[in-house]
């Protein structure tokens, strides 16, 4: 799944953070949670936004 960071800023604010978010999951009978994923780009590894949790927050 992927978040339309504008919407996200219009409906939480611009000061809002994904960071240490946990959405549930939206796929049939799974009772888990959500990790929010972020890469510099196309071809870029990505990192969960949890990297930066205890830097942020």
């Amino acid at each position: 799944m992927d978040v339309d960071l504008r919407v996200t800023a219009v409906l939480y604010g611009l000061d809002s953070s994904l960071i240490g978010k946990h959405p549930k999951c939206k796929v049939l009978d799974c009772d888990g949670e959500c990790n929010f994923l972020v890469s510099q780009g196309v071809g870029s590894p990505r990192v969960t936004l949890d990297r930066w949790k205890d830097e942020v927050l």
